[in-house]
């Protein structure tokens, strides 16, 4: 997934933005060969049975946000994009994984069957489901230019490519890290 975070760049070298149909394309674009060729690299591994969401995933995640909000201030004072490192690991990537592939994307997984199959995958509605919220509060976010719909789009391929890797491995943990990681450069070069 690491090269995904290099589509922010290139859609800004051509003159788009994220927010812009073209950018949107050219992201959506990385993240899309990005699920193929993780599929195609792990098509033989099973997927991971999914365990409930616990109070201690809850307990952690409490402590997660609580150790950022502090770390954001200390670095923000000392040496600010060190602060937007943290925002991307913390804020970007594990609390809104904490959210869509830690709580949603299970209990809808568990009220749809995974009733689709690709490349020795099986995922259901709730990826699916989950992915479109995902892209739809992007959308909807009240940053300087709300109801982005190409803004949106992205987020709901990126978002599948979280769920997938959310499949794979049984835990929200592993798309918390890809997703942070991958809006390092973005929020640092932004």
């Amino acid at each position: 997934m690491f090269p995904a975070t290099f589509a922010f760049p290139i859609a800004e070298m051509f003159g788009f933005g994220f927010t812009d149909w073209g950018g949107a394309g050219i992201i959506a674009s990385f993240y899309l060969v990005a699920i193929l060729v993780l599929l195609w690299f792990f098509k033989e591994n099973k997927v991971v049975e999914e365990k409930g969401f616990s109070s201690s995933d809850a307990r952690i995640s409490g402590w997660v946000f609580a150790v950022g909000l502090f770390l954001v201030g200390l670095f923000y004072a000392l040496y600010p994009p060190v602060s937007n490192v943290v925002i991307a690991l913390v804020f970007i990537g594990f609390m809104e994984e904490f959210f869509f592939r830690g709580y949603m994307q299970p209990r809808l997984n568990f009220a749809f069957e995974k009733r689709f199959n690709f490349l020795n995958f099986r995922f259901g509605w709730g990826l699916i489901i989950t992915s479109a919220f995902f892209g739809l509060i992007h959308v909807i976010s009240p940053g300087e230019n709300p109801m982005e719909w190409a803004w949106g789009f992205w987020t709901f391929v990126a978002g599948i490519s979280f769920g997938v890797i959310h499949e794979k491995g049984g835990s929200f943990l592993a798309p918390a890290i890809v997703h942070g990681v991958t809006m390092i450069l973005p929020l640092i070069f932004s």
